[in-house]
């Protein structure tokens, strides 16, 4: 649990072995709102009153019965700000566990959860994971790699790292990989971060891009991300061994970026964590 957002102290105690039995609560949905064409945000609440404070980086697993048989799947909580307008140095803690969630035909756990409505219950876990917040001590200047859901993590970083006063942070970019321009979610939100905080810089790259897009294109390889990172770093007297890198999104987009990063000399066991559902 967060003891102060704005340090690097965290308390954290799971509740059982995630590969094991976890222990579920009731939660009922409180509010849902559409995104994009299959984007969802959901906020929820616990059913017995009790808050729940989700520590960065950590994830909480849902729970659905789908034809009689239960399923369920990790999802990392978004900032509460969403459902407006994604706020900086706004880090109030609220009661709600915030969940984006894509609809996918063939995904049997996010077709429930898209189906349920204001005052539906569903199951899930307190908040499970392994992130250490104290990798970020000693760093200050960070590259985010997300592709498609990989953005729900990265949101509240963001929110973080321009925000701590500790060890404030000089430089942040994301880079942001979806197929087309109606599949980047909260484009306009991360637009007016971007406009508010000159430390900030966000592309986004399409693997099937419209006729009209004049932005990044492709898959993520060795020579994007270096161009990315010798325009970030230009002219700052950091090199690429001072950044930290968080990655996430699907299983082969984060194997291909993990790759890529190690043949620029990205040493993965101190300068990157991956996040994995």
């Amino acid at each position: 649990m967060w003891e102060n957002y704005g340090t690097l102290r965290q308390q954290y105690k799971p509740e059982a072995d995630e590969l094991g039995e976890c222990v579920k609560y009731n939660f009922v949905v409180k509010e849902k709102v559409e995104v994009n064409y299959n984007t969802f945000l959901m906020r929820l609440e616990r059913t017995d009153g009790c808050k729940v404070v989700v520590p960065l980086g950590r994830h909480v697993r849902i729970f659905g019965n789908v034809d009689g048989q239960e399923m369920s799947r990790s999802y990392t909580p978004v900032p509460s700000s969403l459902f407006g307008k994604l706020k900086l140095y706004d880090l109030t803690v609220t009661d709600s566990v915030c969940l984006m969630i894509k609809r996918y035909q063939d995904g049997n756990v996010s077709r429930y959860l898209t189906d349920r409505e204001a005052g539906d219950l569903v199951h899930a876990t307190n908040p499970l994971g392994d992130f250490d917040l104290k990798r970020l001590e000693m760093r200050d200047t960070f590259l985010l790699l997300a592709a498609g859901t990989g953005i729900t993590p990265m949101l509240s970083l963001l929110v973080f790292l321009l925000d701590r006063r500790i060890k404030k942070s000089q430089f942040v970019r994301l880079m942001f990989f979806n197929k087309t321009q109606r599949d980047i979610p909260f484009r306009n939100q991360l637009e007016d971060i971007e406009k508010l905080d000159d430390r900030l810089r966000v592309d986004h790259v399409l693997s099937e891009p419209d006729a009209d897009w004049v932005g990044m294109s492709g898959h993520v390889s060795k020579e994007m991300i270096d161009n990315a990172l010798q325009e970030h770093l230009r002219d700052t007297g950091y090199t690429i061994r001072h950044v930290f890198v968080f990655v996430c999104g699907p299983n082969p987009f984060v194997a291909l970026a993990l790759h890529e990063l190690g043949e620029l000399g990205v040493v993965a066991e101190e300068q990157v964590h991956a996040f994995r559902g």
